[in-house]
């Protein structure tokens, strides 16, 4: 589920309950968020937890898409980096077994 979905599913579930009038605040919204994150997130719900002020929810809505989004190009980054390094060992095979 990507972090879009998980925080307009958070929002729905808000409004159901307020439906039945039962109000959530803002900073409950948050820690509930923040308390479901997978653990690949968990520098950033350390760095939002240790803020003196907690984000809106809708900031925070920001603040996970642009960190989805970073934590999905180092994951592509990674598999880029080791593709290369595979290629490099089994070039630097070639080479050393025509020696």
């Amino acid at each position: 589920m990507s972090l879009a979905n998980y925080t307009t599913r958070i929002k729905e579930i808000r409004d159901s309950l307020a439906f039945i009038r039962v109000s959530v605040e803002e900073n409950e919204m948050v820690q509930v968020c923040l308390g479901g994150l997978a653990s690949k997130f968990g520098a950033f719900r350390t760095t939002i937890c240790t803020r003196e002020k907690t984000p809106s929810f809708f900031d925070l809505q920001l603040m996970l898409l642009v960190e989805e989004n970073h934590v999905g190009a180092s994951t592509s980054m990674h598999a880029v980096v080791k593709d290369l390094l595979h290629d490099i060992k089994i070039n630097f095979n070639i080479v050393l077994s025509n020696i």
